[in-house]
């Protein structure tokens, strides 16, 4: 766990995750959830199309990291007896970025994220799957998910490196636009979901009534 630690004390300095498809810098106020001591920025961009009452500049929703989604841990094992040296891999989440694009009554929000992998005792080179969950929520007494998708995102450690940064930009979040009162509720998740990745159980049979 201590090399664990160095390796990610090693990774605060991120570029942005839309660099490669948008010259948009990165500002914002940090993450509220920092990583490792690593603060995820937000962008703060916003481009509408015509006839939208959108403000572009304070209308899209912030992002933040899903509460206890930041990081993910793979072991090789699968019992409850779980220790530092069953860890294969884990990863963290690091910046996050986002830019809200309104076509009249269509609102799409493309999701930049970046984060690092760091190989384990129990872990090898080799390719894995990070199961990353994007979702836009609407908060309040009862919060409702607006639109949510999952996406297996391939990493691959080379031999000889002990930890890789792996980066994803997600363009499907799509729904339709709210008031701009109502937006100012929305907030952008994004988060590891482990869960997705276990196999489901099939229903229990129902017993036949007894003739």
């Amino acid at each position: 766990m201590v090399l664990l630690a160095m390796g990610l004390t090693g990774c605060g300095s991120v570029s942005n995750p839309f660099a490669s498809k948008s010259d948009t810098p990165l500002v914002g106020t940090p993450n509220p959830n920092p990583i490792a001591g690593v603060n995820a920025p937000a962008n703060t961009g916003l481009s509408t199309g015509p006839g939208s009452d959108i403000d572009p500049l304070q209308n899209c929703p912030g992002i933040d990291i899903r509460q206890g989604a930041a990081t993910l841990s793979i072991t090789g094992t699968n019992t409850a007896e779980r220790n530092a040296t069953d860890l294969r891999y884990q990863a963290t989440l690091g910046q996050l970025a986002r830019e809200c694009i309104v076509r009249g009554a269509t609102m799409t929000i493309k999701v930049g994220t970046q984060g690092r992998v760091v190989l384990g005792p129990a872990g090898a080179p080799g390719d894995i799957v990070i199961p990353l969950r994007y979702a836009v929520v609407k908060e309040g007494v009862e919060p409702k998910t607006i639109v949510t998708t999952l996406q297996r995102i391939p990493v691959n450690i080379p031999p000889g490196q002990g930890n890789v940064a792996f980066s994803h930009i997600e363009e499907g979040l799509t729904f339709p636009t709210p008031k701009v009162g109502e937006l100012e509720t929305y907030v952008v998740y994004v988060g590891f979901d482990p869960l997705s990745e276990q196999p489901k159980r099939a229903p229990a049979r129902k017993p036949k009534p007894k003739s």
